[in-house]
This record gives structure tokens, C-alpha cells and sequence, in this order.
């Protein structure tokens, strides 16, 4: 029997125009190769080029140990602000151990003055000093606008002296002695870093 193609598929000139080929059905060779044939030709698709990878950076050895010791790192710029120098140079001494650069004054009122001129992350400021006490130091810093995070350390635990001190400006008030667990959590909690010297 002859087979006549047509745009709906192969059928027999006494049958009806049912296709013969579906999903479950193939061409013969003889028709598929006609079907072709008839098809325009369809060029392939051109190729994209595959995306270069880049690697991330990884710091370098030097670059890390510059951040951690504070080498032009805006993060570990801490003042320590007390009357009493014992007290000052042992604050000094626990910041620097722990890679802060420290600097020191010994009233409210350098501190506020120092406070102005260099860019601190944070200042541990002693309330009962002579000159300008530090929550009138506090406020005062806090009317200057000064984005740098304010911890007081005093040696009054009564209530109503941490929270004039919160009132004035601190982010947080640690009593004496100074507790150095509780100012690393509140480091972690204002998102300083810093490393630890080893000895």
C-alpha cells in the first residue's frame, strides 16, 4: 500500500487522517526521512562562554594581626578615664593585654576635651573625679554627638547611681572591682574586636 504524507501525519488514502506518530509511536525511516525534508533547517544555538570564577580574597597573616593589635583600626581606640592613677594605669593595663590601644585622663574634663578630638569606640568613665564628674562628662559628650560607646565604672552599686549614669549617657555600668568576663561580653555585645596579647 502506498502511504501519502500530510501536515497531520502518514495515512492511507481509504482510511481516515489519524497521525501515526505520538509519544508512544515513532516515524519509519522512509517517512521520518521525508518529514525532514520538508522541515526547514533550524541552526544550533549559539554557545555562551562559562562565567569566570573568582576566589574570594582570604586576609593575609599580616593584615589580621594589624586589625587585632589596632593599627589604624577605629574598634580599639579606648580611653580610660580615672582620678585615682592605680586604678587608671590597672584599666590601661587590662585594654592594652587585651590588644586595645589605650589612651588616659585623669578627669571628666579632659576626657570630654580628648573625647573630641580622637575617634574612640569606647571610654571607661570613673563617675566621682574632681574637676567634671563622669556623668556630667557623659553628658557632655553625648551633647556633642560623638558616636563612641560609653561604659561607666564606679564604685557606688546603689541603684539609683547606675541608673543616673544610664540617664546620663552610658551604654552599660560596671561596678568595682572591675570585672574583666563581663566587659568581654559587653565588647561582644557592641561588636569590638580584639585579641588577646600573648605573653
Amino acid at each position: 500500500r502506498q502511504l501519502t504524507w500530510s501536515a497531520g501525519g502518514c495515512y492511507q488514502p481509504n482510511q481516515s487522517m489519524a497521525p501515526l506518530a505520538s509519544k508512544n509511536r515513532s516515524y519509519s525511516p522512509t517517512t521520518l526521512r521525508d518529514a525532514r525534508l520538508r522541515e526547514s533547517p533550524v541552526p544550533p544555538a549559539p554557545q555562551q562562554p562559562m562565567p569566570s570564577i573568582v576566589p574570594p580574597a582570604i586576609p593575609s597573616d599580616a593584615a589580621e594581626t594589624k586589625l587585632a593589635d589596632g593599627k589604624n583600626d577605629k574598634t580599639s581606640q579606648v580611653l580610660v578615664v580615672d582620678d585615682v592613677k592605680s586604678n587608671r594605669k590597672l584599666l590601661a593595663r587590662c585594654m592594652k593585654q587585651l590588644g586595645f590601644i589605650c589612651d588616659e585622663a585623669e578627669d571628666g574634663s579632659k576626657a570630654v576635651a580628648m573625647a573630641s578630638t580622637k575617634n574612640y569606640s569606647l571610654i571607661l568613665m570613673d563617675n566621682v573625679m574632681p574637676v567634671m564628674n563622669g556623668v556630667a562628662a557623659t553628658k557632655e559628650i553625648r551633647r556633642l554627638q560623638l558616636s563612641v560607646k560609653i561604659v561607666g565604672v564606679t564604685g557606688n552599686a546603689l541603684q539609683e547611681d547606675l541608673e543616673e549614669f544610664i540617664a546620663a549617657g552610658c551604654d552599660e555600668v560596671l561596678t568595682k572591682p572591675f570585672d574583666i568576663r563581663l566587659f568581654k561580653k559587653i565588647c561582644g555585645r557592641f561588636g569590638l574586636e580584639f585579641r588577646p596579647k600573648v605573653a
